[in-house]
């Protein structure tokens, strides 16, 4: 089994590398309590003329403002980081906008992924797993694909802002790459990661009669990925 980088969607790549994602992933990575309040954000505003994005960031500053050693109200540096990258992220075209929201869970997903794997693995965005003769086991890219030949073991996520967007092919992928691995002895583990919460995902999963190995990392769940799930 491989796993090879997937080429084609240059809007995305162009969007996991921007300055303003970056930032907004760091500052989730580095203090979870902005989950939820990011996530409503984005999911709520889609569009550079969002009504409700003022709101949103006047209710950050209103949340996360401290007073200082002489009693003056201050905004922790970290929080001022976030809301400068999302009102520049919201200054743009709408089409960067879509495509940035959506880079932002697909590039958490790898931060939380990735740090558990070496230089002799493979962890990234937007990645295919194909058999010994380059066949395609996975038909789409994964949005967060790791393999390690090393701990026989895979991992493979697909990332949506919001699960209502997720399509019986991306289950189905899936639980190929899950019988796919388990055939050569590796240990697998697949899932969703979304921007909804846990029984928002779980609900969208049973209507699509989602097989059990895809589990569920909704805004409740999303901190378990930062440890292995084969321990």
């Amino acid at each position: 089994m491989k796993l090879v980088r997937a080429v084609g969607n240059f809007r995305l790549q162009r969007a996991l590398s921007n300055t303003y994602v970056n930032t907004i992933v760091d500052v989730l990575l580095q203090h979870q309590d902005t989950l939820m309040i990011v996530a409503d954000l984005l999911q709520t505003c889609v569009q550079k003329a969002s009504p409700e994005l003022k709101g949103k960031i006047e209710g950050i500053h209103k949340l996360y403002r401290i007073a200082d050693e002489t009693g003056n109200l201050i905004i922790p540096n970290h929080i001022s980081r976030l809301i400068e990258a999302l009102e520049k992220l919201y200054q743009q075209n709408n089409e960067i906008i879509e495509d940035q929201r959506g880079a932002i869970v697909e590039l958490l997903g790898r931060k939380l992924v990735c740090p558990r794997y070496d230089a002799r693995d493979f962890c990234f965005n937007s990645g295919r797993f194909v058999d010994e003769q380059s066949r395609d086991i996975t038909l789409q890219e994964v949005d967060v694909a790791a393999l390690s030949d090393t701990r026989y073991q895979v991992e493979a996520y697909e990332c949506k802002m919001r699960s209502n967007k997720l399509m019986n092919d991306d289950c189905t992928d899936l639980e190929y790459l899950v019988k796919a691995s388990e055939e050569r002895g590796y240990r697998a583990n697949v899932g969703v990661i979304s921007f909804d919460n846990d029984e928002i995902v779980r609900r969208k999963l049973k209507r699509l009669y989602s097989p059990d190995c895809v589990k569920v990392y909704g805004l409740e769940s999303m901190k378990k990925l930062r440890e292995s799930p084969f321990e």
